[in-house]
């Protein structure tokens, strides 16, 4: 079944335009250790599967709280026998290393989402400098809707 047609009208190429020779440059965000540790769970509840953070299920997860403008190092920890694509709203975040191994300077990335490794720790750092109630959660929207999300609120 065709899901969609693409037709190609002739005509001039768009003038002015040109693809870039190279990827823009990333600031390397500051490391070292981290200063927040997200851990997060599974079990089953009931003979249902539940998900946490830090041993809460949304919306019983307590907030993050983080000043407008800081940096932070975060330990993201997967306690579960899955992976769990872990998603941030509003800001971006950059890998400094998984499993207490250092991710090489070539793969430097501004990321909003990242998957996470079951039984893994993944280190990040991230700028926080648009103030509000962000989410954060397991981007298996299932999971979030069992529990596993949280919120960071960043304010004065």
């Amino acid at each position: 079944m065709p899901l969609a047609t693409l037709r190609i009208a002739g005509g001039a190429p768009l003038a002015g335009r040109t693809l870039p020779r190279a990827f823009p440059s990333i600031e390397r965000l500051p490391g070292g250790d981290a200063d927040t540790t997200i851990t997060f769970g599974e079990s089953y509840v009931g003979g249902k599967p539940a998900f946490f953070v830090d041993g809460a299920s949304y919306p019983n997860v307590p907030p993050i709280d983080f000043m407008t403008g800081s940096l932070h190092v975060i330990d993201l920890v997967n306690e579960t026998q899955m992976d769990h694509p872990f998603h941030l709203h509003g800001f971006f975040f950059q890998v400094l290393a998984r499993d207490g191994v250092a991710v090489p300077p070539d793969r430097l990335a501004n990321k909003d989402t990242l998957a996470l490794p079951q039984r893994s720790t993944t280190r990040v750092a991230a700028r926080f400098d648009r103030p509000g109630t962000w989410m954060y959660h397991c981007h298996i929207l299932e999971h979030a809707a069992l529990g596993m999300m949280g919120e960071i609120d960043v304010g004065p």
